[in-house]
Parts: structure tokens; sequence; C-alpha cells
């Protein structure tokens, strides 16, 4: 085995959203692991990676809501309560364990109006945005009467709700608002249709926000650490290398070591290319 596949077998990728450590770049697509790209393609963003039924923190007040939801398999739901009560939470763990999409009311009317531009050179239209939301089997709405209130919203929202309580597909709304309330905030037509949709649960809990943000700035520095601790193993591993190679002639131990210097920094650009936007720069200094 030559010196480059031996370090190409050795070689360490990082993941540019989570900091995950891999060992083989085949499993690094984009500059992001698997389980990223997974998550990207059900709308979901970093901090929801790590939000689970698992790590939901548990309290006398939203014990019975979960094991509600944990034995949820179909239907829809109105999730509201106060900010920071656990309603995304929940959310988002339903829609990884069905395999649907989660999509926040603000951004998806910012999407819409956005295919309005007369710059917009791909093929989204209005009347294909409504058309993919409508159709998803499982589909989360999260954030609803948070937007901001104009004829143009009602309509849109109206429409994908329609169209969704017509085809009998599962939706998952959450709301900082009870559905009295919502209807002040929009208008009777939506929230009559949300109720005859499925099953209304207010949540009541202390702020889920601070702990998840916590976990997920812990086991990103967790990676970073463990990296640290895999590098250090590698240099203990090529000191032992230089000793089997002590019996070259000189000639064969300079070629050597100049191979090897380039073959590092090599690597050490891969690297800080694929991770730079999370400033590993004292990682690879090591």
């Amino acid at each position: 085995m030559d010196l480059m596949t031996q370090n190409k077998l050795e070689y360490l990728c990082i993941c540019k959203s989570c900091g995950q450590i891999y060992r083989s770049e085949t499993n690094i697509v984009n500059n992001n692991c698997y389980q990223c790209n997974k998550y990207y393609n059900m709308g979901l963003s970093l901090v929801h990676r790590y939000m689970d039924f698992d790590n939901f923190t548990l309290s006398s007040e939203t014990e019975k809501i979960y094991n509600i939801l944990k034995k949820y398999d179909s239907g829809s739901l109105y999730l509201w309560g106060r900010c920071g009560s656990g309603k995304t939470h929940l959310a988002v763990s339903l829609i990884k364990k069905f395999n649907g999409y989660f999509k926040s009311v603000p951004e998806l009317l910012l999407d819409i109006r956005a295919s309005f531009n007369t710059e917009n050179s791909g093929n989204t239209t209005e009347k294909s945005i409504i058309d993919y939301y409508s159709k998803l089997d499982l589909l989360c709405l999260d954030d609803l009467g948070a937007e901001k209130v104009t004829d143009y919203s009602l309509q849109t929202l109206y429409l994908i709700i329609d169209r969704r309580m017509r085809e009998l597909k599962n939706t998952i709304f959450t709301s900082n608002l009870s559905l009295s309330e919502l209807s002040i905030k929009l208008n009777d037509r939506i929230s009559s249709r949300i109720a005859g949709m499925g099953r209304i649960i207010k949540l009541e809990s202390k702020d889920q926000r601070i702990h998840n943000r916590f976990l997920l700035e812990k086991r990103i520095q967790d990676n970073f650490e463990k990296s640290k601790i895999l590098r250090k193993k590698r240099l203990e591993e090529n000191k032992i290398k230089e000793l089997e190679i002590s019996g070259m002639s000189e000639k064969e131990k300079l070629e050597f070591a100049e191979q090897r210097k380039k073959d590092i920094q090599e690597l050490k650009t891969k690297i800080s290319n694929l991770a730079k936007e999370k400033d590993i720069n004292n990682i690879l200094k090591l």
C-alpha cells in the first residue's frame, strides 16, 4: 500500500453543519453528512437535528401529552401553547418518525412571494408551491398565526389547508394561539377547518429552547474534542511508523519525509475547506 492510499484511509472528514467526524469522505455529500442531508430534505434545519422523543424534557405538565404523541400513527394535530413549550420539538419528532415535511408558515409565504420575482429563472410558481404543500402526505405547518395578516396570506393559507382537509392529508399545526384566538387573528374559515381536521392539544411547560440550545452546542463541542483526540492518536501512530522505516537509507528517508510532508499539508487543506464554517484551525495546527 503506497503512502497516499494509506493517508486516504486515515482521512478524517467533518460535516460542516453538525461537526460529526467521519473516517471516509464517501459519507460526506455537499460538505454535509448523510444524516444532515436527510433532515434538510425533510425541511429540517441544524437545530432540529437533535429534537426527538428521547431528549424531550418531560414534566408533570407534558408527560401525558408526550405519551399521546409518541403513540401517534395518523391524523391531524393542532399543537398550541406559549413560546418554548415544546410544540415544535414534538412536531419535529413526528416528522422524523414518519418521514414528513416541516415548514414554517412565515417562510412558506415568503417563498411564494419570492416566486413573483421577475428574475426568478426557475419553474417555481405560486401554483406549483401551493400544489406541492397541498399534496404532501404528512406536513407540519409551524408557527401558524405568526405571519403578517394580509388578504393574500389568508387566501394562500386557506387554499393549502382546505385542499389538505378535502384530500384527508395528515397535517400537524403548531401555534402560540388557541383556535378561538386564531379565528380572531386569521378568520373563522381557517380555524373551523383546522378544528375539523383532527385533535386539538394544548402544551404547558417551561421553555424548551434553552435546553435544546445547550444540547446542540455541547454535542458540537464534543465532536471537535473527539477530533483533537483522534488527530493526536494519528500522530502517535505516525511515530511508530517512522520507527518501522528506520532501516531505510538516508536518501529513502529524505524522500519519504518530503512526500509525507506534502500529503499531510494536502490533508490539512482539504479538511479546512470542508469545515471552514466551524473554525477548526486550532485542531489542524495540532
